[in-house]
């Protein structure tokens, strides 16, 4: 198989040499630390390289050699194949070899002792988001009642600062469903708009109360996904554009982007090197027109942290000159400057 190669023998080689010395926590931890990340930028790059028929055995190959490190994010990225039940059936004996390497939190407990993956994603959407028999066979093209299901979860997830972990589940749960025939029926597109869109609003009120960061959530997530998710609706965040989903999807997407990065950022401490820094960037590109929210955002931390600034620092960056100048015409310097007193200097 493509995956241990030549041109990864000696990765395996080298990460067993080590690893063999440790016992189990300690080599799974070392393995995470040192290895985990050129671990799956070598199964990525197999996968993309074998043919379909190839997956059974790829599967197979990766579990005999790297299973007891990576086999969580295996049977997740099994979960989401189409032909899940036939690469289970193939590889079910290993997977129960490795089942105790499972951390207890696993997000798809239960898949290996289900009947089907269809059974199984049946079965935990009914307990995850409470979809009915009538949902699933709701007849109306424009109700969506599945995806407006998914994004009351999600949302109020996203208020729990313990539920990473549900998070992960829903979203896992989400691609699954996406990649099913009855799904890919009726107004997809209007789906996908309608999921960003209810999800977007939610955010929008709840700014304030968020305790999860949905864009880490979603990069984590696709992270050391096998399959390209590009064309799967709030999994494409950190992703380009598809032309699977349409213009009206990825100016929802766009805002959506925005607004998370701007509730990260009013989350974060800004250091006075960092205001500073700031200001001396202002002044030099002031005329030039930035509107967004973001920049909104960083001026108004910059006069909320302004104090932590000596007047004096201030004075050396900007110089008094310039403040002169434009500190009447600008409400942002102006604010800074009657903030920090600096007004005294000046008149």
């Amino acid at each position: 198989m493509m995956m241990f190669s030549d041109s990864n023998k000696y990765f395996l080689q080298n990460s067993r040499q080590e690893l063999s010395k440790l016992n189990k926590d300690e080599a799974l931890s070392t393995f995470n630390e040192k290895f985990k990340e050129q671990a799956f930028e070598r199964i990525q790059r197999s996968y993309s390289e074998i043919t379909h028929a190839e997956r059974f055995s790829f599967y197979e190959d990766v579990l005999e050699h790297l299973g007891d490190y990576v086999v969580d994010e295996l049977i997740i990225d099994i979960y989401l194949e189409d032909e899940c039940d036939q690469i289970l059936k193939r590889v079910i004996k290993r997977l129960s070899i490795l089942e105790s390497r499972l951390p207890q939190s696993f997000v798809l407990s239960g898949l290996l002792n289900a009947s089907s993956c269809n059974c199984f994603l049946k079965e935990e959407l009914t307990k995850c988001i409470g979809i009915t028999e009538v949902d699933l066979h709701n007849t109306n093209q424009n109700s969506h009642p599945i995806i407006k299901k998914f994004a009351i979860s999600i949302n109020s997830s996203l208020l729990n600062s313990k539920g990473e972990a549900e998070l992960r589940r829903l979203l896992i749960h989400f691609i699954k469903f996406w990649s099913l025939p009855n799904s890919k029926r009726g107004n997809r597109n209007d789906k996908g708009i309608l999921l960003l869109h209810l999800i977007n609003t939610f955010i929008e009120s709840q700014q304030n109360n968020l305790c999860l960061n949905l864009k880490e959530v979603v990069a984590d997530l696709n992270k050391y996904r096998l399959k390209d998710l590009v064309a799967v609706p709030l999994l494409n965040l950190d992703k380009g554009k598809s032309d699977n989903l349409p213009v009206g999807y990825f100016i929802l997407k766009e805002r959506l982007q925005e607004k998370l990065e701007h509730i990260s950022f009013l989350k974060q401490a800004i250091t006075p090197n960092d205001t500073l820094e700031f200001l001396k960037e202002y002044i030099v590109k002031h005329n030039k027109t930035n509107n967004s929210a973001h920049f909104k955002a960083l001026k108004a931390k910059v006069i909320s942290e302004v104090h932590k600034v000596k007047k004096e620092d201030i004075l050396k960056i900007i110089g008094i000159e310039a403040l002169i100048n434009k500190y009447q015409a600008d409400e942002f310097l102006s604010k800074i400057i009657r903030r920090k007193y600096i007004i005294e200097v000046i008149e």
